[in-house]
């Protein structure tokens, strides 16, 4: 079984996959209009907001600017506190161990001694039931 396309119905053929092509390519491009014409009035409806907001941005600019320096220098000086404290805080722990070694510990010592010297000589004797002579 031998089979033979003329020319004529390739060239059918392709005249119909270019016209199936075509009518893609317009569908394609009036749905791009669609939506360029949608944008359009969207934009011409908020044109004034538009503005208003262009108009605006240099200000909203410099406020974000100054804010952000503002800023800047609050954080320089809570550093700054933070290394105050912390300067702070170690002199606080080393008076704290001087107070401890100079005058704590020789209190204890005392005491200590007053504890011993009591125990020794203001015991009061015990009526036992041996009498010593």
């Amino acid at each position: 079984m031998e089979f033979t396309i003329s020319s004529s119905v390739v060239w059918f053929l392709f005249a119909l996959v270019s016209l199936g092509a075509l009518v893609l390519v317009i569908i394609g491009l009036l749905r791009v209009n669609e939506t360029l014409n949608i944008l359009k009035g969207i934009l011409h409806r908020n044109e004034s907001n538009i503005d208003e907001s262009l108009k605006s941005m240099p200000k909203i600019l410099n406020n974000v600017e100054e804010i952000t320096k503002e800023i800047n220098g609050e954080m320089k000086s809570i550093k700054e506190a933070f290394r105050n404290i912390d300067e702070t805080t170690e002199y606080t722990a080393s008076a704290m161990q001087i107070v401890s070694e100079d005058i704590l510990e020789p209190i204890k010592d005392v005491l200590d001694i007053i504890s011993v010297v009591k125990d020794v000589v203001g015991r009061p004797k015990k009526k036992g039931i041996f009498k010593s002579k």
